[in-house]
């Protein structure tokens, strides 16, 4: 069951210095999301939502109905969109895909690119590797990483670079290590279940 908890960071600070939450009603995108698949927001009382625009302001990227599943962990739906704020047409809406609702790694990489930190659960332990959406190809992969919360990726000649925000002894040291894109799996928009189901089984890697 989904924990109900207070509004975090999503907008504009308010005047006593806490952030305004973006809701479907005030969303700068004309999107109704208590329409897209999720929980039900008539259920939830604190839900929020975060609007992701690419560089050229044709995209949309949404993360939306985050809620703190546990202490901590705040975990969204994941919706793209093209076209105009107020005539915006679906890319990809998947229900299987969460991502982390409030990592600040910067999710468009240029106007066809998008990077998001994904939630991945197994049943028995928790990682949180970058999932890469490529838009032209319709076309998506997971890059192993223990927790991308602490990452960005730049851009490079053959893909991507990884740059550590935050360093964290816990883990495998990252910073500047390439993700090349011709070396990395993709998957079709249509094949979610197989990328998550390959994902653990450890057909992409080893997570560190």
């Amino acid at each position: 069951m989904i924990a109900q908890h207070s509004v975090r960071p999503v907008g504009n600070e308010s005047a006593a210095g806490h952030p305004q939450a973006v809701g479907w009603k005030n969303m700068n995108w004309n999107i109704e999301v208590k329409k897209l698949p999720g929980p039900d927001r008539k259920k939830w009382l604190y839900l929020d939502d975060r609007e992701h625009v690419s560089p050229d302001g044709k995209r949309l990227a949404l993360i939306y109905s985050i809620a703190e599943i546990s202490m901590g962990w705040d975990i969204g739906q994941l919706a793209l969109f093209e076209g105009s704020p107020q005539d915006p047409k679906p890319l990809f809406i998947e229900p299987e895909l969460r991502v982390m609702g409030y990592c600040q790694n910067m999710p468009w990489l240029d106007n066809s690119t998008c990077v998001f930190s994904a939630y991945m659960w197994d049943g028995k332990k928790t990682q949180i590797p970058f999932l890469i959406l490529d838009i032209e190809n319709k076309s998506f992969a997971f890059y192993p990483i223990m927790n991308s919360c602490m990452s960005t990726l730049s851009t490079a000649t053959d893909g991507w670079t990884i740059k550590e925000t935050t360093r964290d002894e816990r883990f495998q040291c990252h910073h500047n290590e390439p993700v090349r894109k011709h070396e990395i799996k993709w998957y079709s928009w249509l094949e979610v279940s197989q990328g998550k189901n390959d994902y653990w089984a450890g057909r992409l890697g080893t997570a560190t």
